[in-house]
């Protein structure tokens, strides 16, 4: 450590003396100024040093004409330059704070005097130091290194006789009571004040900060009470308490200065971060409300009014929170405005310290939040490391907030989210695309298959064709140095080609291969009445009409759906009666009574060469004297489907003899009836009585004893209504 030691300076009481207390804070041992290098994890300490006099370094006292703001009193800043040298500006109440290869080193005077010094990288060696301050009151609140290694250091005087060089922008005070901008500009070697100029009005102006862009011109963000100068073609908010100043790297001639804020001729937050980035667009952070209070001692001011933007992050204000802007190159134009806060009062602010803008224009920003133990300030995402203020006051809060970065980026899901990043599928495919973007003002889709939108929110398209689609979404904003970023893709959209065998049907009881084709993979239903239920081929053995549906997927993992009919004919049953009209002296006429089930169509087969179609025919076989059997077979159908019954009947003629001569000589002994059924038989004397009778005749009847002689008969056919009646002549 270059200094190991605490020097300290003359205490600063809370009890006797409240109006000198800093940020409400005694500091019974004085103070010093403080540096410290930690590792780039933050877990180990690379160097550290004191570096002050015997009074206090490092702090304004409050109600000093410099302390304008809450915190103001621990303003400073430190940068590096490319070899990690690193640069301090300050202030410093020590008439002896150590002055090396300085070009001022004796104390100007007053309270306070600006400090400035350069150390090596690891804090061991101090190259140089100087105090930079006039007879007043001085300190320097920022400080930069330009490519050539000069240093920019500036900040707020009250001193008539500042170190000012002669045809810079201003030489001579604005004004001889009240706190002016100073700017000054120092050799790479401390050995030289090169430039030092005032800036402002005749009322109250400071600078707090100081950027330079990437032609080492010199940017100022400061306070101002007075007519500050606003350039012609600018972006201002006239009669505004915050100005903007643009200067050559000389601090000789203006580019352009403007004022921005709500216009109350006051200052309306206090500044806590600056950037000019590489295309030479402004950002600004700060705060403004409740502990700037001019009761307290401070200039006031705060959030309300402040402009902001369409698209600003936070649109409403409790007055008291974070302001963020940004302005176009040379200021020209407002491309972003938001507030940043809890929305109940409580007062976010800073404590004086210095936060940062990278390149890219995210600042970085440290504040004093949650005051009166409030967890209501704004944490996102829900896994920050605490969303809640553990204290019963302030405590610190940090957020990080990109105003410029510009990344175009979009992702693609399924309607009902729940295929992230999905980008082929099959016809037709419908797809949300998800604007992912970081930045962005503007944006233009195009999807390949002729649509195109600006739409900003998410989209969703349906690609009705098989193809390969590129997509872009260009996002476009002025604010940040790459203005336009694209992203791309391409959609594939996969043709597929299932199908499926028709309609069929079948018989009752019978089964039917299914068929389809086109795919991987294969399900159908109902699986109940299927074998290989997941081939494209299933056996189907349905009892009754079936619709069978078959989901599909091929190799692309396209799935499609069909399905077909299986119509089930229900089950025939071939069913027929029969009844014979007999008569008495031919063959008998059968009458069919049809009993089939489920058919619609009848063939009937007699068995002797004849047919008929009809539902219930009749039908006579010829004459023939001797018995004869025959098949009758009905084939009943439906469709295609068909089942057969098949009866047996006999016919013959009937013959009936009129003689008979029961000698036992085995010629006509018999009373022989030729018929094909069953009879009744009834034989009476010529007196009427009845001398035989058998109800189911058997062709046995010889007479018995009667006597030769004529007799009658009576046969009874089998159907009951057909009687045959004769006479017999018996002779022995």
């Amino acid at each position: 450590s270059f200094q190991k030691n605490f020097l300290g300076g003359d205490p600063i009481y809370d009890t006797l003396e409240p109006y000198r207390l800093v940020g409400g804070l005694a500091m019974r041992n004085g103070t010093d100024i403080f540096l410290a290098i930690l590792g780039n994890d933050g877990s180990t300490l690379e160097g550290s040093t004191f570096i002050g006099g015997t009074e206090n370094d490092g702090v304004i006292e409050k109600y000093m004409p410099l302390t304008k703001n809450y915190g103001d009193q621990f303003r400073g800043e430190v940068n590096l330059d490319g070899e990690d040298n690193i640069y301090v500006a300050s202030n410093t109440s020590s008439t002896d704070f150590l002055i090396k290869n300085g070009p001022q080193t004796v104390y100007g005077g007053d309270v306070n005097d600006g400090v400035i010094m350069k150390f090596n990288s690891n804090l061991s060696d101090l190259i140089w130091s100087t105090y930079i301050g006039g007879s007043g009151m001085d300190a320097l609140f920022s400080v930069k290194v330009d490519t050539k290694g000069n240093v920019f250091a500036a900040g707020g005087s009250n001193s008539i006789d500042f170190p000012v060089t002669d045809g810079t922008h201003k030489t001579e005070k604005p004004d001889a009571i009240d706190v002016d901008g100073v700017v000054v500009k120092i050799s790479n070697d401390g050995s030289e004040i090169v430039k030092g100029t005032y800036v402002g009005t005749p009322n109250y102006d400071q600078v707090y900060f100081l950027e330079l862009d990437s032609s080492d011109r010199v940017y100022l963000l400061g306070h101002t009470q007075g007519n500050y100068l606003v350039t012609e073609g600018v972006y201002s908010n006239p009669n505004s308490g915050q100005f903007i100043h643009k200067l050559g790297n000389d601090l000789d001639s203006t580019y352009f200065s403007t004022v921005i804020g709500s216009g109350s001729g006051s200052p309306d937050f206090s500044p806590t971060a600056f950037l000019v980035n590489e295309c030479e667009n402004i950002f600004i952070s700060g705060w403004g409300g409740a502990l700037n209070h001019p009761g307290y001692g401070y200039i006031g001011g705060s959030t309300f009014n402040l402009p902001i933007t369409d698209n600003a992050f936070q649109s409403q204000t409790d007055g008291t929170d974070f302001y963020l802007t940004v302005l176009l190159q040379d200021a020209k134009k407002l491309l972003y405005g938001t507030y940043f806060g809890e929305m109940n009062g409580k007062g976010e602010h800073v404590d004086g310290g210095t936060s940062r803008f990278d390149k890219k224009g995210i600042v970085y920003q440290s504040v004093c939040g949650g005051c009166g133990g409030s967890s209501g300030f704004p944490t996102w995402p829900p896994d920050v490391w605490s969303r809640t203020n553990n204290s019963t006051n302030c405590n610190n809060a940090a957020f990080k907030f990109d105003l410029a970065s510009l990344i175009a980026k979009f992702e693609t899901d399924t309607e009902d989210f729940t295929n992230r990043g999905i980008r082929k599928g099959c016809y037709p495919l419908p797809l949300v695309f998800l604007n992912e973007s970081l930045g962005g003002e503007n944006y233009l889709w195009e999807f390949g298959e002729g649509t195109i939108t600006d739409q900003e929110d998410s989209i969703t398209i349906t690609y009705e064709n098989p193809g390969s689609y590129p997509v872009l979404l260009t996002a476009t904003d002025i604010n940040t140095c790459v203005r336009v970023s694209k992203a791309s893709g391409v959609i594939t959209v996969h043709d597929y080609s299932f199908s499926i065998m028709p309609d069929d049907s079948i018989c009752y009881g019978e089964s039917i291969t299914l068929g389809a084709d086109g795919g991987v993979k294969y399900d159908w239903k109902p699986k109940n009445s299927l074998q290989n239920a997941n081939t494209s081929t299933p056996v189907a053995s349905p009892d009754t009409t079936t619709i069978y549906a078959v989901e599909i997927e091929d190799v692309n993992g396209c799935k499609g759906e069909d399905s077909l009919e299986i119509k089930v004919i229900p089950e025939i049953v071939a069913g027929f009666e029969y009844e014979k009209e007999y008569n008495c002296s031919d063959t008998p006429v059968l009458k069919f009574t049809n009993t089939s089930e489920n058919a619609g169509r009848f063939l009937w087969d007699f068995g002797d060469g004849n047919v008929s179609e009809e539902f219930e025919p009749t039908h006579q076989y010829e004459s023939s004297d001797s018995l004869q059997s025959f098949n009758i077979i009905l084939t009943a159908g439906e469709s295609f489907c068909s089942n057969v019954l098949s009866l047996h009947t006999t016919s013959v003629k009937t013959f009936v003899p009129n003689f008979i001569s029961p000698n036992g000589d085995g010629k006509n002994d018999v009373f022989e009836i030729t018929v094909a059924d069953e009879i009744e038989l009834y034989i009476y004397n010529r007196y009427g009585k009845e001398v035989f009778r058998s109800e189911s005749y058997q062709n046995n009847w010889q007479a018995g004893d009667l006597a030769s002689g004529v007799y009658f008969y009576e046969i009874i056919l089998d159907d009951k209504n057909t009687r045959c009646n004769g006479w017999l002549q018996v002779m022995r």
